[in-house]
Protein backbone atom coordinates (compact mmCIF):
# COMPACT_ATOMS: atom_id res chain seq x y z
CA UNK A 1 0.00 0.00 0.00
CA UNK A 2 1.67 3.35 -1.02
CA UNK A 3 0.06 6.89 -0.83
CA UNK A 4 0.11 8.24 -4.17
CA UNK A 5 -0.82 12.10 -3.57
CA UNK A 6 -2.49 13.57 -0.48
CA UNK A 7 -2.35 16.93 -1.42
CA UNK A 8 -3.73 16.42 -5.19
CA UNK A 9 -7.37 14.53 -3.79
CA UNK A 10 -7.70 12.38 -7.37
CA UNK A 11 -9.22 9.13 -8.10
CA UNK A 12 -6.69 6.61 -9.44
CA UNK A 13 -8.97 4.64 -12.35
CA UNK A 14 -6.78 2.23 -13.75
CA UNK A 15 -2.82 1.74 -13.97
CA UNK A 16 -0.63 -0.83 -15.35
CA UNK A 17 3.23 -1.66 -15.67
CA UNK A 18 5.75 -1.99 -18.83
CA UNK A 19 7.81 -4.22 -19.21
CA UNK A 20 10.61 -1.82 -17.48
CA UNK A 21 8.61 -2.12 -14.54
CA UNK A 22 6.99 1.62 -14.65
CA UNK A 23 3.55 1.96 -13.21
CA UNK A 24 1.40 3.95 -15.63
CA UNK A 25 -1.36 5.66 -13.54
CA UNK A 26 -4.77 7.05 -14.84
CA UNK A 27 -6.81 9.40 -12.51
CA UNK A 28 -9.42 11.94 -12.56
CA UNK A 29 -9.42 15.43 -10.99
CA UNK A 30 -12.75 16.84 -11.48
CA UNK A 31 -12.73 17.05 -15.66
CA UNK A 32 -8.98 16.48 -16.12
CA UNK A 33 -7.65 13.21 -16.88
CA UNK A 34 -4.28 12.70 -15.09
CA UNK A 35 -1.55 10.40 -16.56
CA UNK A 36 2.23 9.95 -14.74
CA UNK A 37 4.03 7.25 -13.85
CA UNK A 38 5.46 5.88 -11.52
CA UNK A 39 9.16 3.63 -11.49
CA UNK A 40 9.01 0.99 -8.42
CA UNK A 41 12.58 0.94 -8.04
CA UNK A 42 13.37 4.54 -7.28
CA UNK A 43 9.85 5.39 -6.20
CA UNK A 44 9.73 8.40 -8.34
CA UNK A 45 6.46 9.97 -10.22
CA UNK A 46 6.67 11.87 -13.06
CA UNK A 47 4.62 15.59 -12.72
CA UNK A 48 1.14 13.95 -14.45
CA UNK A 49 0.38 14.99 -17.63
CA UNK A 50 -3.31 16.55 -17.72
CA UNK A 51 -5.79 15.99 -20.35
CA UNK A 52 -9.08 17.87 -20.50
CA UNK A 53 -12.36 15.47 -20.17
CA UNK A 54 -15.34 17.04 -21.53
CA UNK A 55 -17.82 15.33 -22.57
CA UNK A 56 -21.37 16.92 -24.02
CA UNK A 57 -23.94 15.21 -21.97
CA UNK A 58 -21.99 16.50 -18.63
CA UNK A 59 -21.68 12.96 -17.98
CA UNK A 60 -20.45 11.94 -14.63
CA UNK A 61 -17.18 10.58 -14.76
CA UNK A 62 -18.49 6.90 -12.56
CA UNK A 63 -19.82 6.18 -15.92
CA UNK A 64 -16.68 6.44 -17.77
CA UNK A 65 -14.67 3.10 -18.55
CA UNK A 66 -10.82 3.99 -18.89
CA UNK A 67 -7.89 2.16 -19.96
CA UNK A 68 -4.40 2.50 -20.50
CA UNK A 69 -1.48 0.83 -22.50
CA UNK A 70 1.76 1.63 -21.04
CA UNK A 71 3.93 -0.04 -24.09
CA UNK A 72 2.33 2.23 -26.76
CA UNK A 73 1.49 4.92 -24.46
CA UNK A 74 -2.28 5.61 -25.08
CA UNK A 75 -5.07 5.93 -22.88
CA UNK A 76 -8.50 4.54 -24.15
CA UNK A 77 -11.59 5.76 -22.33
CA UNK A 78 -15.41 5.81 -23.34
CA UNK A 79 -18.51 7.23 -21.59
CA UNK A 80 -22.38 6.36 -23.09
CA UNK A 81 -21.64 9.07 -25.63
CA UNK A 82 -20.93 6.21 -28.04
CA UNK A 83 -17.36 6.72 -29.08
CA UNK A 84 -13.91 5.51 -27.82
CA UNK A 85 -11.39 8.23 -27.63
CA UNK A 86 -7.76 7.86 -27.80
CA UNK A 87 -5.12 10.03 -26.06
CA UNK A 88 -1.87 10.06 -27.30
CA UNK A 89 0.43 10.69 -24.23
CA UNK A 90 3.06 11.97 -25.35
CA UNK A 91 1.41 14.09 -28.08
CA UNK A 92 -1.54 14.65 -26.28
CA UNK A 93 -3.69 14.06 -29.27
CA UNK A 94 -6.99 12.44 -29.54
CA UNK A 95 -8.56 10.53 -31.75
CA UNK A 96 -12.32 9.21 -31.56
CA UNK A 97 -13.85 5.81 -32.59
CA UNK A 98 -17.51 6.02 -33.13
CA UNK A 99 -19.13 2.80 -32.24
CA UNK A 100 -22.61 2.91 -33.87
CA UNK A 101 -25.74 2.88 -31.27
CA UNK A 102 -23.81 0.49 -28.81
CA UNK A 103 -22.87 1.34 -25.15
CA UNK A 104 -19.05 0.63 -23.61
CA UNK A 105 -19.38 -1.00 -19.90
CA UNK A 106 -15.36 -1.94 -20.19
CA UNK A 107 -12.43 -1.35 -22.64
CA UNK A 108 -9.08 -3.66 -22.64
CA UNK A 109 -5.88 -2.42 -24.78
CA UNK A 110 -4.82 -6.45 -26.32
CA UNK A 111 -0.83 -6.76 -24.97
CA UNK A 112 0.13 -5.69 -29.01
CA UNK A 113 -1.36 -1.99 -28.55
CA UNK A 114 -2.84 -2.71 -31.83
CA UNK A 115 -6.72 -3.52 -30.71
CA UNK A 116 -9.27 -2.67 -28.41
CA UNK A 117 -11.42 -5.02 -26.58
CA UNK A 118 -14.85 -4.13 -25.70
CA UNK A 119 -17.79 -5.08 -23.81
CA UNK A 120 -21.25 -3.12 -24.78
CA UNK A 121 -24.31 -3.25 -24.76
CA UNK A 122 -26.62 -2.86 -28.44
CA UNK A 123 -29.61 -0.92 -28.69
CA UNK A 124 -31.13 -3.61 -27.01
CA UNK A 125 -30.17 -3.93 -23.51
CA UNK A 126 -30.38 -8.02 -23.81
CA UNK A 127 -27.95 -7.45 -27.10
CA UNK A 128 -24.38 -7.55 -24.83
CA UNK A 129 -21.22 -8.06 -27.16
CA UNK A 130 -17.73 -8.34 -26.87
CA UNK A 131 -15.92 -6.48 -29.70
CA UNK A 132 -12.24 -6.22 -31.27
CA UNK A 133 -12.13 -3.03 -32.26
CA UNK A 134 -8.74 -1.78 -34.89
CA UNK A 135 -7.16 1.47 -34.12
CA UNK A 136 -5.31 2.43 -36.89
CA UNK A 137 -8.70 1.30 -39.09
CA UNK A 138 -11.63 1.57 -36.71
CA UNK A 139 -12.71 -2.28 -37.95
CA UNK A 140 -14.97 -3.53 -35.83
CA UNK A 141 -15.66 -7.51 -35.35
CA UNK A 142 -18.04 -8.91 -32.86
CA UNK A 143 -16.08 -11.86 -31.00
CA UNK A 144 -19.14 -12.83 -28.74
CA UNK A 145 -22.40 -12.38 -27.90
CA UNK A 146 -25.29 -13.75 -25.34
CA UNK A 147 -28.59 -11.83 -24.55
CA UNK A 148 -28.35 -13.01 -21.19
CA UNK A 149 -24.73 -12.72 -19.84
CA UNK A 150 -23.25 -9.27 -19.01
CA UNK A 151 -19.64 -9.59 -18.76
CA UNK A 152 -17.98 -8.54 -16.08
CA UNK A 153 -13.74 -7.80 -14.76
CA UNK A 154 -12.33 -9.46 -18.06
CA UNK A 155 -8.84 -10.60 -18.12
CA UNK A 156 -6.64 -11.05 -21.13
CA UNK A 157 -3.74 -13.92 -20.74
CA UNK A 158 -0.29 -13.18 -20.22
CA UNK A 159 0.50 -14.44 -23.28
CA UNK A 160 -2.69 -12.55 -25.12
CA UNK A 161 -4.15 -15.27 -26.36
CA UNK A 162 -7.53 -15.52 -23.91
CA UNK A 163 -9.55 -13.65 -22.05
CA UNK A 164 -11.10 -15.02 -19.71
CA UNK A 165 -14.04 -13.20 -18.08
CA UNK A 166 -17.36 -14.36 -15.28
CA UNK A 167 -21.05 -13.96 -16.08
CA UNK A 168 -23.47 -12.36 -14.03
CA UNK A 169 -26.10 -14.54 -14.78
CA UNK A 170 -25.20 -16.79 -11.50
CA UNK A 171 -21.93 -14.45 -10.11
CA UNK A 172 -19.93 -18.38 -10.62
CA UNK A 173 -19.79 -19.07 -14.08
CA UNK A 174 -16.42 -18.86 -15.73
CA UNK A 175 -15.92 -17.79 -19.57
CA UNK A 176 -12.83 -18.29 -22.04
CA UNK A 177 -12.64 -16.57 -25.41
CA UNK A 178 -9.85 -17.69 -27.38
CA UNK A 179 -7.94 -16.63 -30.29
CA UNK A 180 -9.10 -12.85 -30.58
Amino acid sequence: QMTVDETERSVLLTSSVDSHGTRYMISQLGELLLIRDFNLEQALFTNPVQYPLVFDDGQDFAYVCFDGHAAVRKVAYSSHDHTIHLVEMDSLTETAIDIGQDIVMWLRWTLDGQHILCGVFGSKLKDRRIKRIDILTGHQETLWTSSSILVEDPIISPDGSKLAFYGDDTGVDFYMLEGF
